[in-house]
């Protein structure tokens, strides 16, 4: 018998085989039935009816070997059929799993898609962040940051940054807080520009704290205060600190001029430096007209101001 069947097929051929083994069976019976029949006849001496017995038991012995063949593929097949529906047990729980596994399978794909579509999203949202930070960079850059956020001006003998006049005279007594805040935005802008050229002041230190900064000498050791209260009766001891860390700010201007230099052997600003004097008039406040000292301030400012076009001029 050819393999394998289905087991449909193994059915149908099973109910044939019963068939045929009850055909078989009625037969024998049949030829059973014949041979006792003729039984009487044997015995009264009819030999040709003794011949017909013969024949009969010969198809008699056929039939049962051809009915043991049929039982014995009916066994076969009932094997066959078990196998069968073994295997289709098994094939029903593999698909089963198969199925679980899909539907796990488009649960995930669903949520990935999902996914996809928040990133996608996002990235598009991203995008238009960088493009907007593109622009703003490129606006920033187009634009002088130090001049706007440090703007050096003039108001009659004073210099101004950012409204606040550094310097005094007799006939126009400052106030030392516009003063003190004038040296903070001043002290502050030339540390800003000294990053700006990622250069590193010598033996200087600037500490930019608004109205109170400071300046530090390194090689002393020292804190100078750059701010002032103005004349009192300790006013000639805190002079000296105080014209110190001026005399410091102008080392600074001086170190950024030379250090810009080296790029650009022709950098010259308006007013020439020279120690702790520019243009000759010094920058101490000890010992010096009111004047001459807020003159000093002006020029000071006026070479910072240049240095900063320099800089928006050389990004």
């Amino acid at each position: 018998m050819d393999l394998p069947l289905c087991v449909e097929c193994s059915r149908f051929t099973q109910e044939d085989l019963e068939k045929q083994v009850n055909d078989v069976d009625n037969e024998i019976l049949k030829f059973l039935w014949l041979s006792e029949s003729n039984y009487a006849l044997r015995e009264m001496g009819n030999a040709e009816m003794e011949e017909e017995m013969n024949y009969l038991r010969e198809e008699i012995n056929e039939l049962e070997k051809e009915k043991q063949d049929l039982l014995n593929s009916t066994s076969e097949l009932h094997q066959i059929r078990t196998t069968l529906q073994d295997q289709l047990k098994l094939m029903n729980d593999a698909q089963f799993k198969i199925n679980a596994i899909e539907k796990d399978y488009w649960t995930k794909y669903g949520k990935l898609c999902v996914q996809k579509e928040k990133s996608q999203e996002e990235f598009i949202s991203i995008q238009s962040s960088l493009e907007y930070a593109k622009t703003r960079l490129q606006t920033i850059q187009q634009t002088d940051i130090l001049n706007d956020a440090f703007h050096i001006w003039y108001s009659g003998h004073f210099a101004t940054i950012n409204g606040y006049r550094l310097g005094r005279l007799p006939s126009q007594p400052v106030d030392w807080n516009d003063i003190n805040a004038a040296w903070g935005m001043t002290a502050m802008l030339v540390n800003l520009i000294a990053t700006h050229l990622k250069y590193q002041f010598h033996n200087i230190i600037i500490h930019p704290l608004g109205s109170m900064s400071k300046i530090e000498i390194v090689n002393e050791k020292t804190m100078y205060e750059l701010y002032s209260d103005g004349p009192s009766p300790l006013f000639f001891f805190s002079a000296n600190k105080y014209d110190r860390a001026m005399s410091s700010i102008l080392d600074c201007v001086t170190q950024l001029i030379f250090h810009i230099k080296r790029k650009e052997p022709l950098f010259l600003p308006p007013y020439e430096i020279d120690g702790d004097k520019i243009e000759g008039i010094s920058i101490k406040l000890q010992f010096n007209p009111e004047e001459k000292w807020t003159k000093a301030l002006k020029y000071m400012l006026t070479n910072i101001k240049f240095i900063v076009s320099w800089v928006a001029n050389n990004r």
